[in-house]
């Protein structure tokens, strides 16, 4: 037998907990058990009566999906509090009210400013209830709908305020799963304190919900939750972009009929730029709130602390930087064998990388410029901000728990100059490759500094850091050498191998798997001819089998010791055919010169 559905009256299947037109949560079907608290409906509580013989019930704040809530007194610690009486269908769960035991152990150690204390969860005359910090005030929500919108100062005070209370929960693994503005209190000082926190979380298992039951307010739930997939601290901050759009604009980015046509639309559709339904809205704010509503959550701000630093920093966080500039790029020394080392695990690895980089170079004020797979490129309008992001991200990376066996090392490159120009695709200029230049000669863990970087900051370098001259390297692709300089700083590695620059490989020719013997005349004879200025060409011939290519090496290999700048050779095969005069050689060396002069940069 079906049930019906008691808003619009649909047929839904006997095993349905929701109504499959409109979601709305439906009554238990003929034969279902159900249990004593199911059937008795909460007493209303009433102004001057007392609760669990401790609680003077002061008024009613208002009813949620959770249950009602209260102001009581508690006349123990004569202290106004919060009493929040959870519905019987929740109360009916015993497994679900003991992962509320669980969720609030976690929740209550989020000892933040703006973020409502919870304090315990009873029963009376089993009907659980919860009670929490008292905030005099309004939630968010009525808030918006008082003032129909809010200033961009007001907006951008509460979301700093929001971030501030989710940086610390996740700090500490909590994440809130059901973010809106319902739950966000504005005290009479105007300071905002996210309130319940681990509630959601409490409600997302098997007894509850049936898999692929949407938990949380589809109006701000992210893409993956409507999936039914695993929240992370992401998932806060769609919900986070979904408020500011509210602040700003006076209406959530997506409106539907029905819950599912809601969460459908988070899925599938792109939220309307918040700039077409109030003009005022800055360009930098409009952006910052669309990153935020990316779809893919590896597009989106990975933490609260990035979203923090974008809505303080003076610079717009879509704009390139101009001017001098502090490039910084990075990667991961060994990605390919940490990728077969962990296969499918790589994945999360690379998201934690990702994260605790952007989270870092976050609080330095970074322009987040390109990234692809491991690879970081982030400008920075000072010096000593570039720096103190490269410290922060080493210490950060050394302190993660990796996976047991795994090291990751990241090498970090540094270099300060004018970009050739700045264009809608981004940098242009050798002064915005020579950052990643830099890394690459590095090792991992190290943080190299370009000689125009050193001197900059040399005098303002953070606590503990100290700065040690490499010497000059030739890097690829730059026509003079480098002086390069390695950040020093305490507590992590310091001594690392040499760098990998050219001057540890001066050239192309083939390594001998044995040394010549017998042939040290031949070998002084050679050098000393090639020492000679007026020789331009030295010729070795000889019958097959006698060693030539391997004298040849060998002889470059002495000779070229001295040369700064090296030789890099082109494998020329036509040297090798049989040649039955030596009048022939002329002609021969044309045909070799012809075919290598593309390689060739005389």
């Amino acid at each position: 037998m079906g049930i019906k559905c008691p808003e619009c009256q649909t047929e839904n299947t006997s095993d349905s907990q929701f109504c499959k037109k409109c979601a709305t949560p439906l009554p238990p079907s003929e034969g279902v058990s159900v249990t004593k608290t199911l059937e008795t409906s909460v007493k209303k509580l009433t102004r001057g009566t007392r609760f669990a013989d401790r609680y003077e019930i002061l008024e009613e704040l208002g009813k949620g999906g959770m249950g009602e809530v209260y102001k009581v007194r508690d006349k123990k610690l004569d202290e106004e509090m919060a009493l929040k009486v959870l519905k019987p269908e929740i109360a009916a769960d015993k497994e679900t009210i003991e992962r509320f035991k669980n969720e609030l152990k976690f929740a209550r150690k989020i000892a933040h400013r703006n973020v409502c204390r919870m304090y315990d969860l009873n029963e009376e005359e089993e009907t659980p209830y919860i009670t929490m910090e008292y905030v005099k005030g309004e939630d968010l929500k009525s808030f918006v709908r008082r003032k129909k919108k809010l200033t961009e100062e007001e907006a951008i005070a509460i979301a700093k305020q929001v971030c501030e209370g989710l940086i610390e929960a996740h700090r500490i693994g909590v994440i809130h799963r059901d973010l809106k503005p319902q739950n966000i209190m504005i005290d009479e000082k105007s300071n905002a304190k996210i309130m319940d926190f681990g509630i959601a979380r409490s409600l997302e298992a098997p007894g509850v919900t049936k898999a692929g039951v949407m938990i949380g307010t589809p109006e701000y739930m992210s893409p993956e939750q409507v999936e039914g997939e695993e929240a992370d601290q992401r998932s806060d901050i769609y919900s986070l972009g979904v408020i500011l759009y509210e602040m700003i604009t006076g209406q959530v980015p997506f409106e539907g009929d029905t819950p599912l046509s809601i969460a459908y639309k988070h899925k599938h559709e792109l939220p309307q730029d918040p700039r077409k339904i109030n003009d005022q809205i800055p360009e930098v704010i409009s952006s910052l709130v669309l990153k935020c509503l990316e779809k893919d959550k590896e597009k989106r701000y990975q933490s609260a602390g990035e979203v923090l630093s974008e809505l303080t920093s003076d610079t717009p966080p879509s704009s390139f930087l101009e001017g001098i500039v502090t490039f910084l790029f990075t990667d991961i020394e060994g990605s390919t064998e940490l990728r077969k080392q962990l296969g499918e695990g790589y994945t999360k690895l690379l998201a934690d990388h990702r994260t605790i980089l952007r989270e870092a170079f976050g609080k330095s004020k970074g322009r987040e410029i390109d990234t692809q797979k491991d690879a970081f490129f982030y400008a920075f309008q000072r010096v000593t901000d570039a720096v103190s992001a490269a410290v922060g991200a080493q210490r950060a990376l050394a302190a993660h728990d990796w996976p047991e066996g795994v090291d990751v090392r990241v090498r970090v490159g540094l270099h300060t100059g004018e970009p050739l120009d700045v264009g809608e695709e981004g940098y242009e200029g050798a002064n915005f490759h020579r950052a990643a230049r830099i890394a690459k000669v590095g090792h991992g863990g190290q943080v190299l500094l370009s000689e125009t970087t050193a001197p900059l900051v040399k005098d303002e370098l953070p606590e503990g850091v100290g700065l040690h001259d490499l010497g000059d390297h030739r890097l690829k692709d730059l026509g003079h050498p480098e002086r390069v300089h390695q950040l020093v700083i305490s507590g992590l590695p310091v001594d690392f191998p040499s760098l990998k620059s050219l001057d540890a490989h001066p050239n192309n020719l083939p390594i001998q798997p044995t040394s010549l013997i017998g042939r040290d005349a031949d070998l002084a004879s050679a050098l000393n001819l090639l020492s000679q200025a007026e020789v331009r060409l030295l010729t070795l011939t000889g019958p097959g089998g006698t060693a030539k290519h391997g004298s040849v090496c060998s002889w470059l290999q002495n000779f070229l010791t001295n040369l700064l700048m090296g030789f890099f050779s082109y494998p020329w095969r036509l040297s090798q055919t049989p040649c039955s005069s030596l009048r022939q050689l002329p002609k021969r060396w044309a045909y070799m010169i012809a075919e290598a002069s593309p390689f060739l940069k005389l």
